[in-house]
């Protein structure tokens, strides 16, 4: 009984030691603030790649990579409850943004001082008040000033741009999934696997993709000290009533901004290569709009197909929503493009999801940040099978066709800046080969008498194989490789022409005999 006692009396006499003085000071130090730093990017760091042995009969060249992942968040997300708790201006106990577990500092009736919040946009009508100034804040009366505020945009016609970011990344571990997101930082990451239902194995490729959407933020003005006449809190307001809240590790800090939009979480697993999930992950969500041929689409539906998603939706519609039709995610490519393409607007009845939100130390005043570091382990495998890479650096969207021994009118294949398609070499055949048939002719102008790429098989050592290039149908043909059976022997060439109608571009060629590759790269002049 009378350790108890004492233990209530330390209690009491500590709290009793916490001055207005020390409250309003707390955080004055980078030590007493919840800050590691300047908010960065994802930031990544190889440590270490190891070869793995090429087994037999087998063109596949495995190594192990190590990373070291980091990021300095200056933006937090609460994704699922508690989002009651995220408005401008409200009181938090600094070390449960950390945790995870957002908590409020409780003020009573009538002890906050003034505030004043605004919606961080433009108005289409001038008369339109931007900002409230609000006595005595709580939760209910700072939702209800801003959504006057909104309705007042709404009436106006205001159209709030939705910045949209997509952002895909690998990962392969419960705790890595934290950094592989784009969102704002929740706590520990185990909850984020908890929360999609994930069990991530070691055996399978994962990528992660977000999808956010923002509509607009809502901000308060800044105030000097935790009390005070110009402080979040009257200044005689009980100090017994705020000490239980603060500590030198725990330190008060506000809730500066809240973005408010549409953010959807997926995780894809799979049993394909990183290569080929990351490619049709890309071509559906960040490319969503270029033309794709038939075989292109056929291979990334495919891939996605075969690949589990799990999804988690905040705001926006639900019957509208990605969620709401999880067999079209993992499969239907045309659903998601159409879904990336067409977007969303705000309005009454699509006012957005707080999404995330921004604090502030109050004593030093600077921002709430905090530091996440991971390694990611994973496995990365390359064919190093003879083959040939046709790339369009930055060179306007190429419409090709691949015309082949037993297919010569072929869909038209649509190669826009920055991507390239790879051709394998069939040892059998003898030659390149595109959909397992003998390549004779590169089109890159969708049909037309002019700018070809042609594959010519050797009759003998005096007229070895070569890959030419004619300009028009009457122009005569120059070797871009010469000899290209035997990539050891093979001479490669650049050419410069006139593509397409597109304007001057050079064709460079390039044997990479270390990667067995022929590369053909086509780029700007």
């Amino acid at each position: 009984m009378k350790s108890t006692f004492y233990v209530v009396i330390s209690t009491l006499l500590l709290y009793s030691c916490i001055t207005d003085q020390q409250l309003d000071g707390y955080g004055e130090k980078n030590a007493n603030s919840i800050y590691d730093g300047p908010s960065t990017d994802l930031v990544k760091k190889n440590l270490s790649r190891k070869s793995l042995p090429t087994l037999l009969g087998k063109n596949m060249v495995c190594e192990n990579i190590t990373e070291e992942h980091e990021k300095t968040f200056g933006e937090f997300s609460k994704l699922g409850t508690g989002i009651h708790l995220l408005w401008p201006g409200n009181l938090v106990q600094g070390q449960t943004i950390r945790s995870g577990q957002i908590a409020t500092i409780p003020i009573g009736d009538n002890g906050r001082n003034p505030i004043e919040v605004k919606v961080d946009a433009f108005s289409s009508n001038h008369t339109t008040s931007t900002s409230k100034h609000i006595d005595n804040p709580t939760a209910g009366k700072v939702q209800n000033e801003l959504g006057t505020i909104l309705d007042s945009y709404y009436t106006s016609g205001t159209n709030f741009p939705a910045n949209y970011t997509i952002d895909i990344q690998r990962t392969s571990s419960s705790k890595h999934l934290q950094l592989a997101l784009n969102v704002g930082y929740t706590g520990p990451a185990v909850d984020l696997s908890t929360s999609l239902g994930i069990n991530i194995k070691s055996n399978k490729t994962y990528y992660a993709v977000t999808l956010k959407q923002k509509f607009f933020s809502v901000s308060v003005t800044p105030k000097v000290g935790l009390k005070g006449v110009n402080g979040w809190i009257q200044e005689n307001y009980p100090q017994d009533q705020i000490a239980p809240y603060i500590s030198p590790d725990n330190p008060p800090v506000y809730i500066s901004s809240v973005t408010y939009g549409r953010l959807y979480v997926l995780v894809y697993e799979s049993n394909e290569s990183s290569t080929k999930l990351e490619q049709a992950l890309n071509f559906a969500f960040k490319n969503p709009a270029t033309p794709i041929s038939v075989v292109q689409k056929s291979e990334f539906q495919s891939t996605l197909q075969n690949a589990t998603v799990y999804v988690k939706q905040f705001g926006g519609s639900a019957s509208g929503g990605l969620e709401s039709s999880l067999g079209a995610l993992s499969g239907n490519f045309d659903s998601i493009r159409n879904f990336v393409v067409n977007g969303a607007e705000v309005s009454k009845s699509n006012p957005g999801y707080p999404i995330e939100y921004t604090a502030v130390n109050i004593g030093s005043n600077l921002p709430v940040t905090i530091k996440l570091k991971e390694v990611l382990e994973y496995q990365n495998c390359i064919d190093r099978s003879y083959r040939l890479i046709l790339k369009n650096t930055d060179f306007p969207t190429l419409p090709i066709k691949f015309r082949t021994q037993t297919k010569w009118n072929s869909s038209t294949f649509y190669l826009s800046p920055g991507e390239s398609v790879i051709l394998p070499y069939d040892t059998n055949l003898r030659n390149f080969v595109y959909g397992n048939n003998v390549l004779k002719q590169i089109d890159l102008n969708n049909g037309n008498a002019s700018d070809d790429i042609n594959f010519i098989s050797g009759l003998s050592p005096m007229f070895p194989s070569r890959i030419s290039y004619n300009s028009g149908r009457f122009s005569s043909e120059k070797s871009l490789f010469n000899n290209y059976e035997d990539i050891a022997n093979t001479t490669a060439y650049t050419l410069e022409d006139n593509i397409n109608g597109s304007g001057k571009a050079l064709l460079i060629g390039t044997k990479d005999l270390a990667n067995n590759t022929l590369i053909l790269e086509i780029k700007k002049k």
